[in-house]
């Protein structure tokens, strides 16, 4: 079996990358890292949205009581029926 010598000229991987400096291996684990925490913010923020449809009622319910908008007894009232709506489904 005959092995071709390789020409020290011809360019190879190693030429391609500038010679596998760490530098390479450092980047690598850099963008490794970045795009897991990318993935795991996204997968909490999908997790508060889950959560998001019941809440915002109630949170809009306290904002317009704060404002005045509606009394004790009204908030009461409309919280009873979201709470009540939420058991339903």
């Amino acid at each position: 079996m005959h092995h071709r010598m390789r020409d020290p000229n011809s360019p190879d991987m190693y030429d391609f990358l500038g010679g596998y400096s760490p530098i390479w291996m450092i980047l690598f684990w850099v963008i490794l890292i970045i795009f897991l925490i990318y993935l795991i913010t996204q997968f909490i923020h999908k997790r508060k949205t889950v959560e998001q449809p019941y809440q915002m009622p109630l949170f809009i319910l306290q904002e317009r009581l704060a404002r005045g908008d509606i009394n004790e007894d009204e908030y009461n009232h409309l919280k009873s029926l979201i709470e009540k709506d939420q058991i339903s489904k």
